[in-house]
């Protein structure tokens, strides 16, 4: 049994945060969530500065600003703080874990649906980026050698960004038709390795989640070349679910986008029943 855990990044006015990213790890639930659960508790306990109470969650927008229950003034001093984002980083290597994520252009999205507001480009640009990682996560479950494994899907809660969640998911497990969508979905439609409509719950309910808080923070950045984007971004980039067919087709993929560069990541081939990762075809990622 795999859970996978969706979080999101990117979800404030529409000209400080260009780029929403969705994304998330998928964990063997079995073998994998103690351990993680308790490598980020171990690296929030440790860098408690003497006195202070330890945060009720690792946020990482937070730790890298020094606000919300990080803040510089309580003893959370950069090197303490950056140290924290290190060690997370390093994880979804260090446990194995696949990364998935999409992105999407807030303001291009918006200018392709001048009627809608922006709550509705906001909650439609986020279910898309969702659906892609539902993709994701679907067929790297059908490359498992044990073709009778499933996941569940839990995501950080947000009631208004999720309406279009379950009537999305209900449509990838039973589709009423599959002619007219967009290139690719055919191969993955109906889903039958992803169980039960996406949960949801708050980051301080789940440990997990907060590590994949931390990948949507560290691939935003990455994309919008933020300060230390690299630093952060790096560590995880081997893991990171990069197919293909979005590499060849030189333009917006439906996985990712483009402008991520394309060396990251393992490459993931179709030999013609499945999409399988080639482990040999990884380049160097980009430090910078």
């Amino acid at each position: 049994m795999r859970i996978l855990y969706l979080d999101e990044s990117g979800i404030g006015k529409i000209d400080n945060d260009p780029a929403l990213i969705v994304a998330g790890v998928l964990i063997h639930a079995d073998t994998q969530w103690g351990p993680i659960a308790n490598r980020l508790r171990e690296i929030l306990l440790d860098a408690v500065p003497f006195g202070q109470p330890a945060p009720a969650c690792l946020h990482a927008k937070d730790i890298y600003h020094g606000s919300g229950q990080f803040r510089r003034d309580n003893g959370w001093d950069k090197d303490r703080r950056l140290g924290m984002l290190d060690k997370i980083a390093a994880i979804p290597e260090e446990f194995g874990l696949p990364v998935v994520w999409s992105s999407m252009h807030r303001k291009d999205f918006a200018r392709r649906f001048p009627q809608a507001t922006p709550a509705e480009i906001l909650r439609d640009a986020y279910t898309i980026c969702s659906v892609a990682c539902f993709m994701q996560a679907e067929l790297y479950m059908r490359a498992l050698e044990n073709e009778a494994e499933v996941a569940s899907i839990i995501m950080e809660q947000n009631a208004e960004l999720q309406k279009r969640i379950p009537e999305m998911f209900a449509f990838m497990k039973e589709p009423q038709k599959t002619e007219g969508l967009l290139e690719g979905w055919q191969k993955v439609m109906p889903i039958r390795r992803l169980i039960d409509a996406p949960a949801c719950q708050p980051k301080t309910a789940s440990s997990i989640l907060q590590l994949a808080d931390f990948c949507a923070f560290a691939i935003k950045r990455r994309l919008e070349k933020r300060p230390d984007s690299g630093r952060f971004a790096a560590p995880f980039a081997k893991r990171l679910m990069l197919f293909k067919e979005a590499d060849v087709r030189a333009r917006e993929g439906l996985w990712n986008p483009i402008v991520m560069p394309k060396m990251w990541g393992n490459r993931i081939k179709h030999d013609g029943t499945r999409f399988v990762m080639n482990e040999t075809d990884v380049q160097e990622t980009d430090k910078g």
